[in-house]
């Protein structure tokens, strides 16, 4: 199952995380990381208004968790709207927000939705020892990751 997450609108209803944290953001990925990773079938796209310059960030996101600011002159509402609308397949994704017109979308497209208050709920029940996932001894990257890091990390080599 695929979950399209209102995050500003889930962080709102957390027991464990708030809107007035500096890292709010941050904090909400890492659980949702925790989650996706109790099943290799959870995949999550949290969508957060006001980032800047806006889209996908590649440092918080991973292959189960994609995090996506909306630009300046569009809010995270609008786009799980347009998402919403675009879906190929409404019956494999679950939609958690408490905005009413991503509801009515949702309506509209037979997509299952959560309130973002029980989806919440359901998410702070859920101890790190319930998701927690042994690491790899040897973790292996590919290609693509290894130039990822040295391009991170390109700055700090030593000259």
């Amino acid at each position: 199952m695929h979950y399209l997450i209102d995050g500003h609108n889930l962080i709102a209803k957390m027991a464990t995380i708030t809107l007035g944290d500096p890292n709010d953001e941050a904090e909400l990925v890492l659980l949702l990381r925790r989650w996706t990773a109790g099943s290799s079938k959870r995949k999550v796209t949290v969508v957060f208004d006001g980032g800047l310059p806006g889209g996908e960030n590649r440092l918080l996101s991973t292959s189960n968790v994609k995090v996506i600011f909306a630009s300046a002159n569009r809010t995270a509402d609008d786009l799980l709207t347009s998402r919403i609308r675009r879906l190929d397949n409404p019956s494999e994704y679950t939609v958690v927000t408490d905005d009413r017109e991503v509801i009515a979308e949702v309506q509209k497209r037979k997509v299952i939705w959560l309130s973002s208050e029980a989806y919440a709920q359901s998410i702070d029940k859920v101890g790190a020892r319930d998701v927690f996932v042994e690491p790899a001894t040897d973790p292996e990257l590919s290609d693509a990751e290894i130039v990822e890091w040295l391009k991170l990390f390109k700055g700090d080599q030593p000259g």
